[in-house]
């Protein structure tokens, strides 16, 4: 991304999103995480991946949909380089410790399938090896559908692409309020990873990030000068955000796929435009670091995981363990960051 559409103030939440994912998966049963404080917002962390679903349309909207045209090799060169030798390399350790340490035997379909980044495809086997690595694979499909979503968009108004994002919107929120009444499978655990990971059902939270990329750019155009609202607007998000966890209403159920786009709007729109103290303090080097290293913690935290526990030899990790269990994984994170992640993909585009 150019210095130009980088929004940096954005790169944190890319952090605090992964670490409430790690947290919801290995640390939600502790008596700090299951307390009144806590337990409303990390039961539901997960709702971390929509927010990354999101937040991948804002920046590819913010890189890509002001421009004429998109160079095809250039972009599907950086979208491989971005992504797949961390995710290569987070699938080849999962699998190699659960069958050093747990004497898995995974399926030959199974482990064909996530290493081609397919795996969210196939309900019942798209948690197996790296689990988290589903949201990749939806990523994926993302990345494939944006040249055509561009095309799209450049052949409408902003007016009738707003509408085309709310209609997504709406309807994929229906239907994941059907499939929530009568499952599609007899399966119980396929209809689940059906509804919660199929990627066609995420497909609206990304459009609506790409839609909020255009938007950002109209409201600093119109409203740079104001400081305040872009803080207003932020605020607003976060405590709506909170709101829908802590406070019993009907729509909590359905929110994880691509219901809560529109706080996310909020919360990414007000912080793009925000040039007060939280800007800055999310600027600052080191959330930046720690932002850019996201991407390895969620994938490496299950492969960190399994290390840590049979070094320690112990099934579960208590409060304290699992503290040190997340500075092990993102001191881990900065270190592959910046000595595979970032090599590798420089390489990549520059040998391409």
């Amino acid at each position: 991304m150019s210095p130009k559409n980088y929004i940096p103030q954005l790169t944190f939440l890319r952090f605090l999103a992964a670490i409430l994912i790690v947290t919801f998966h290995f640390g939600s049963n502790l008596p700090l995480f299951s307390s009144r404080l806590f337990a409303p917002l990390i039961s539901e962390a997960s709702i971390g991946v929509s927010f990354f679903f999101f937040l991948s349309g804002v920046v590819l909207g913010i890189s890509y949909f002001q421009k004429e045209k998109i160079d095809l090799k250039q972009y599907l060169i950086k979208r491989f380089a971005r992504i797949y030798p961390l995710y290569l390399l987070s699938f080849v350790l999962a699998l190699l410790f659960m069958i050093i340490y747990l004497n898995a035997k995974p399926k030959g379909i199974s482990i064909i399938l996530q290493a081609l980044g397919m795996h969210a495809w196939s309900p019942g086997m798209c948690l197996e090896i790296n689990f988290p690595s589903w949201s990749v694979s939806v990523e994926i499909f993302f990345y494939l559908l944006l040249p055509a979503l561009f095309f799209i968009r450049k052949k409408i108004g902003f007016g009738i692409w707003t509408i085309l994002t709310f209609l997504l919107y709406f309807g994929s929120a229906y239907l994941h309020y059907t499939h929530k009444q009568s499952l599609p499978f007899e399966d119980i655990n396929k209809a689940e990873q059906f509804i919660l990971y199929f990627p066609i059902w995420h497909l609206n939270t990304f459009v609506f990030g790409l839609w909020s990329a255009e938007l950002i750019r109209k409201v600093k155009m119109r409203f740079d000068s104001i400081k305040m609202l872009g803080t207003a607007s932020f605020l607003v998000g976060c405590i709506l955000f909170l709101a829908i966890f802590y406070i019993q209403n009907p729509i909590k159920p359905y929110v994880h796929n691509g219901l809560l786009s529109p706080i996310f709007m909020l919360i990414i729109v007000g912080l793009a435009i925000d040039t007060s103290w939280v800007s800055k303090v999310l600027s600052n080097r080191y959330a930046l670091i720690l932002g850019n290293s996201s991407y390895a913690i969620y994938l490496l935290q299950w492969p960190v995981y399994l290390i840590f526990t049979n070094i320690l030899n112990i099934p579960n990790l208590n409060q304290a363990q699992f503290f040190c269990y997340l500075a092990v994984l993102t001191v881990i994170s900065i270190v592959v960051y910046r000595n595979f992640e970032t090599p590798i993909r420089k390489w990549l585009i520059r040998t391409n």
